[in-house]
């Protein structure tokens, strides 16, 4: 009686492969099967090539910050200040050569005209630096970044600084007393 079972069982592993196999085979001939293959392949090329088309859209171009400069009795020029603040590494705080990554900064007259250059999307930022009625500068950063983005942090950072040597000059407090100082 125990082979019988065995032989039935035996007969049932070639039925088994027998039927899977045709199963396979229907289901990869099916339309379905095909169009869902076809659609993947399509999804994976896309997700491949996302970064190119990024790039040749400008999406990935780097930040433009303009600064409109209104406090015209400056020592230092605030452009090349920000500048040379955004070429600063994060990790290291030392200078990095300019590259097609890192923020650039260019100088604008009219403050209105830079202020929709910013909204219509062609300037990341605006920096606009005026004086207030005490003689101290005064800024207005105008963006959308937020206040943990690495430009704006880099802007306010030099912002601050350009403010401490206004303040120093205005002062009298000579080069040999700031690096006393600082």
């Amino acid at each position: 009686h125990d082979r019988e079972a065995g032989d039935g069982m035996s007969d049932l592993f070639p039925n088994t492969f027998h039927v899977a196999r045709r199963e396979y085979l229907v289901r990869v001939r099916g339309r379905a099967f095909i169009i869902t293959t076809a659609l993947l392949a399509i999804a994976v090329i896309g997700v491949i090539f996302i970064p190119t088309i990024l790039a040749a859209a400008g999406v990935a171009d780097p930040p433009t910050v303009a600064v409109v400069v209104e406090a015209d009795d400056l020592e230092t020029d605030p452009v090349i200040t920000i500048q040379t603040a955004l070429l600063l590494e994060p990790q290291t705080g030392e200078q990095s050569e300019p590259s097609e990554d890192r923020a650039r900064v260019v100088r604008a007259d009219d403050a209105d005209a830079a202020a929709e250059a910013v909204h219509d999307g062609e300037h990341d930022a605006l920096l606009t630096i005026t004086r207030n009625e005490e003689g101290d500068l005064a800024f207005e950063y105008l963006g959308s970044a937020s206040p943990t983005n690495q430009t704006r942090l880099l802007v306010t950072a030099a912002a601050t600084s350009l403010a401490i040597g206004d303040r120093l000059d205005r002062e009298g407090i000579t080069p040999q007393q700031r690096a006393e100082i600082f």
